[in-house]
């Protein structure tokens, strides 16, 4: 009897890793079970005693900063550039960098928008900091005419049924070093060498099957965002045109996958009614569905990383976000054009 296997530890999930390396233009990719766990186990590699101050964006999902909680390190929330409402305000995160408080920054691309400006780059060279990519979100964009993913020394995925690449579910890394690679393939193995400090992990590996589907989906990855750019396209008719809202600046040089759409309502009341629309028309914006807000305030057992965030506090309170529908998805691509009719 042949065996077929389609385990964690199959070939085919290296081929599935060595095509993601491939169309990242990335050294390394390794794969696991979700884009939480890819964050996870880079601060792992990064920081394996934990104890040190990452810092991200109070507007980031959850899934962004509880795997810094759960590795043992410390997240500093720092405010956000009003130009560029998903990035870190250079200003702010200057400040901190000259102080030396900060050992990491995760960035994070909200809906496919732009989750870092020139500056912030900049400033991350200057100071030789440790860059850690969110681009569950943000995957297949790019900036400056580098993939975005391949800014920092990790890039981390997600495979989930949502994104524009998907394998039901499931997250992968992209590793600018060997060492960071070969330590990653470690730790989705129950922690690899770090049973030797008693601490135990669980299996974390990313299945056969999953890598399959990865595979395949990659074939027509470039239709799938050839799709949600036509629907970004009408939503931006839509909103900017028809209501007059208007969408986060971006730098010429940056190319968003239009994974989502943005965009900024004059005040609270006007995104609030946005959000009636929808619910009305049998949708939820994930911008209310979420609970977009300071990380902080919506989840009590970060409120002692309480800071103060006034221009991410404002675009919490006036921005709409949604994930634009697969191609796949006929039935929710149908409530979206049905709701903008009603705009």
């Amino acid at each position: 009897m042949v065996e077929i296997n389609f385990s964690g530890s199959s070939d085919i999930v290296q081929k599935f890793e060595g095509a993601l390396a491939r169309t990242f233009l990335c050294p390394h990719a390794v794969t696991t079970n979700s884009g939480t766990t890819a964050i996870f186990i880079a601060l792992k590699i990064l920081f394996p005693a934990g104890g040190k101050r990452i810092a991200i964006s109070p507007l980031a999902p959850a899934m962004s900063y509880i795997p810094i909680v759960l590795s043992k390190n410390i997240p500093v929330f720092i405010d956000v550039d009003l130009d560029y409402p998903f990035s870190l305000d250079p200003r702010a995160l200057e400040s901190q960098l000259s102080e030396s408080t900060i050992d990491a920054v995760i960035t994070v691309g909200m809906w496919g928008r732009q989750p870092f400006s020139r500056q912030v780059v900049e400033l991350l060279n200057k100071f030789g900091i440790l860059h850690v990519e969110d681009i569950a979100q943000s995957q297949f964009a790019s900036y400056l005419g580098k993939p975005i993913g391949t800014f920092g020394v990790i890039g981390c995925g997600s495979l989930h049924n949502n994104k524009l690449l998907q394998t039901g579910e499931g997250g992968y890394l992209l590793c600018q070093q060997l060492t960071y690679a070969e330590r990653a393939q470690e730790i989705r193995e129950f922690g690899g060498r770090i049973f030797s400090n008693n601490e135990l992990f669980l299996k974390l590996k990313h299945s056969g099957y999953g890598a399959r589907a990865g595979l395949d989906n990659l074939q027509y990855i470039k239709d799938e965002i050839t799709h949600r750019k036509l629907l970004f396209n009408l939503c931006d008719q839509k909103f900017c045109g028809n209501l007059g809202l208007h969408w986060p600046k971006e730098d010429p040089e940056f190319r968003s996958s239009s994974y989502g759409f943005t965009c900024i309502a004059a005040s609270e009341k006007d995104r609030n009614e946005i959000h009636r629309v929808f619910h009305e028309g049998g949708a939820i914006c994930d911008s209310q569905k979420y609970k977009l807000g300071l990380a902080f305030e919506t989840y009590p057992w970060l409120s002692e990383f309480s800071t103060s965030c006034p221009n991410a506090d404002r675009i919490s309170k006036s921005t709409v976000g949604f994930r634009l529908p697969a191609i796949r998805e006929a039935a929710a691509r149908e409530i979206l054009e049905t709701i903008l009719e009603r705009i």
